[in-house]
């Protein structure tokens, strides 16, 4: 799979194992990374986790995806970095992973557009308990491989071969913990795609490169996708969840008000196509990104990574949200040249395939990150040739660089945290420093501490820089001190436990506890509330022939409901789905009986739970007095 965003200096592209290489003049360059420091920096060298060179199983063997991970059932992570033939990756931890020529995913190589079964990439997956895995497949059907008549015509270009790609996502499964994987008969595996059948020449159509599968609060699994427009699908990315990761017909995606469309194959269906396609997410901002999707126990948002010419040259960007809809411009992860961005004169390097990983993640789906995550990626090695030109072939390597996220902000002060010990005993009390932190314009006047991993910061201890606590129980655990100085900014900084000397698998719930179609829930220290709220106000007064407005300050993208605490006959409830954060108002109406009862007595008075839940967050409730009086 190659990115849509085929170079105008270098296009290259892996085709049937065939490089496809454009030749240019210009002199070559030694270059270095760039990272968007001081939010983000590398906490340590480079490590090159897979040579082409010296490692590859054959010529095809190259890492052509974003990188994925889960731990399997006995502890062991299972690592995914995909072409059209997915070979097994494993190790005690991501540092130590081992790549081998064991096959866990081949291709059908079928010729027929309609059965998703051409060529096929293991994108992501998602294990509740180690054993039984499901996986999405970026699924694409290269049309400029069969013929005869247009897209292969000799010599064409493959700009012009893009014009032959159709690209869905379908359904595989693993049920040995990941040593193999397989999909039903083509098409029941079919998850999602354009509502238009194949045509020569209307391509890249299609969704592409499916994010990491995520949990949120809510007990939804989400994931984005790249998708690339035609007729009245536009090109973005866009947000797809489920509740049942086994049924492929159980995604919805987000259509700007709620998850509305579903995905129908317009090789079995007749439909409008409007009503197959999805809206995408903060457009201006995200653009295409889909690459990594997890969420940050440290910045307490959720992190999309992806790559980009953005506004600090070329390179990886990260972008923030609090709901998966509405996301933050795009900040500078790592600046380096990408293969649509590259010179010759720019070096030897080209980059691609950003994603974030942390081996100190509770969940064991890796769809966490702290403050101190690896940021693993494709470094395509560009070839020069006699006459000074460069171009690029099958040669790339999987890089995989440590970094440190900062929330420091400008003048604020620096955080420094430390632990008498990483890995204490239950029971163990353990002594939290953070004497080291300073502000260099005024003082520190405040520390308050998330000792429980839960994101609430559940103690203060004013100016002293000293914690203690013991743990009862054996597991990871991430302590957060919180750093205010005197102008009231603040700063945080985490220390990762393992109490107990245990085995550092996270503790998985008993198969459907807490979560809709027999899901798991996460470890309870997975994903923190956010810390915005929504405010409503406390009473609300009306008519019985309008009803009353329910007005309340939501925080951002999310599923508003109002109904009667008791006396629920008398009032009709209310749901509105909601896009972004700011005032809305619900129209409260009185039921039939609720009418008998208001000319009888002239009024009624009800107590109204509004709960508001967040887009891949947990729900939020208030109580609001509504008083509806006679109108005749």
């Amino acid at each position: 799979m190659e990115s849509s965003r085929v170079g105008r200096r270098i296009a290259h592209a892996v085709v049937a194992g065939v490089a496809l290489a454009v030749v240019l003049a210009a002199a070559a360059a030694a270059g270095a990374y760039t990272f968007g420091e001081p939010e983000v920096r590398a906490a340590g060298p480079e490590v090159t986790v897979y040579d082409w060179t010296t490692q590859r199983c054959d010529s095809d063997d190259i890492p052509d995806q974003p990188s994925r991970a889960f731990r399997n059932s006995a502890g062991q992570v299972v690592f995914i970095n995909a072409h059209h033939t997915t070979r097994r990756w494993a190790g005690s931890s991501l540092a130590a992973i081992a790549h081998s020529c064991s096959i866990l995913m081949g291709s059908g190589k079928n010729s027929d557009p309609s059965k998703y079964d051409n060529r096929e990439w293991l994108a992501t997956t998602w294990t509740t308990d180690g054993s039984k895995v499901h996986g999405l497949i970026h699924a694409e059907y290269q049309g400029w491989q069969y013929g005869p008549g247009y897209c292969i015509r000799p010599g064409e270009l493959f700009e012009d071969k893009r014009k032959c790609w159709y690209n869905a996502l379908t359904l595989t499964t693993s049920t040995d913990g990941g040593s193999r994987f397989s999909h039903a008969t083509p098409p029941t595996h079919y998850v999602a795609g354009p509502p238009y059948q194949y045509e020569p020449g209307i391509g890249p159509i299609g969704f592409f490169q499916p994010s990491n599968i995520v949990r949120g609060r809510d007990g939804w699994h989400y994931l984005v996708t790249h998708t690339e427009g035609h007729g009245v699908q536009p090109t973005g990315s866009c947000l797809l969840r489920s509740s049942r990761l086994d049924d492929p017909a159980s995604w919805r995606a987000w259509d700007g008000f709620g998850f509305n469309r579903r995905f129908r194959d317009p090789y079995l269906y007749e439909y409008e196509p409007a009503e197959g396609v999805c809206t995408p997410i903060s457009p201006s901002r995200v653009g295409t990104r889909s690459e990594s999707l997890t969420w940050s126990t440290y910045l307490k948002q959720w992190v999309l990574v992806g790559s980009a010419d953005g506004a600090s040259g070329p390179g990886f960007y990260y972008y923030t949200s609090d709901d998966l809809i509405n996301w933050s411009a795009g900040r500078l992860l790592m600046q380096a040249e990408l293969p649509w961005t590259h010179e010759c004169q720019d070096g030897p390097e080209q980059v691609r395939d950003p994603s974030l990983l942390d081996d100190e993640s509770q969940s064991r789906n890796f769809d966490t990150i702290g403050q101190r995550p690896y940021l693993f990626f494709t470094r395509f090695n560009v070839q020069f040739n006699t006459s000074g030109g460069c171009f690029t072939n099958l040669d790339r390597d999987l890089i995989r660089i440590p970094l440190e996220f900062s929330n420091q902000e400008p003048g604020g002060p620096s955080a420094a945290l430390t632990a008498s010990s990483p890995a204490p005993d239950t029971g163990e009390p353990v002594r939290f420093d953070a004497s080291r932190s300073a502000d260099a314009d005024g003082s520190i006047v405040r520390y308050e501490w998330d000792l429980d991993g839960d994101g609430a910061y559940e103690r203060e201890t004013g100016g002293s820089p000293v914690a203690e606590k013991a743990y009862a129980e054996p597991g990871p655990v991430t302590v957060t001190v919180r750093v205010f100085d005197d102008a009231g900014k603040h700063t945080d900084e985490t220390v990762f436990l393992v109490v107990g000397r245990e085995d550092r698998r996270p503790a998985q719930p008993a198969p459907g506890a807490g979560a809709p179609g027999g899901l798991s829930a996460p470890a309870p220290t997975a994903r923190a509330a956010p810390s915005a709220r929504m405010a409503a106000a406390r009473r609300a007064r009306g008519t019985s022939a309008r009803g009353a407005l329910v007005r309340v300050k939501v925080p951002s993208a999310g599923t508003l409901h109002v109904r009667p605490v008791a006396r629920r006959r008398v009032l009709r409830q209310a749901r509105r789905p909601v896009a972004a954060a700011g005032l809305v108002s619900l129209r409260v109406r009185p039921s039939r009986a609720g009418r008998r009862v208001i000319a009888r007595r002239g009024r009624l008075r009800v107590r109204m739970l509004v709960a508001f839940t967040p887009v891949g967050g947990a729900t939020q409730t208030a109580k609001v007095s509504v008083t509806l009086r006679h109108q005749p």
